[in-house]
């Protein structure tokens, strides 16, 4: 799982996002996943949908810093 997980987040840095959102969807149990996912809605421009991403990642691993920080980060935007 974690090799196709640095697979989503190389193609997410290469604007692959079709290809970075089937790999990530097919670890809905790992928040590494969501936090993929909502990258790419931020990249997409919707970040209601990140937030939703982001905050599930949370509910899988409250601590899991980088679901964490992108939230923080949303906010400080509002």
């Amino acid at each position: 799982a974690r090799f196709q997980l640095n697979l989503a987040r190389a193609l997410l840095d290469r604007r692959e996002l079709d290809e970075a959102r089937r790999i990530a969807a097919q670890h809905a149990h790992d928040p590494a996943a969501h936090d993929i996912i909502g990258r790419i809605h931020l990249q997409t421009g919707d970040p209601a949908a990140a937030r939703a991403a982001f905050a599930r990642a949370l509910q899988l691993d409250p601590g899991y810093a980088p679901a964490r920080d992108a939230l923080q980060s949303l906010s400080r935007r509002d």
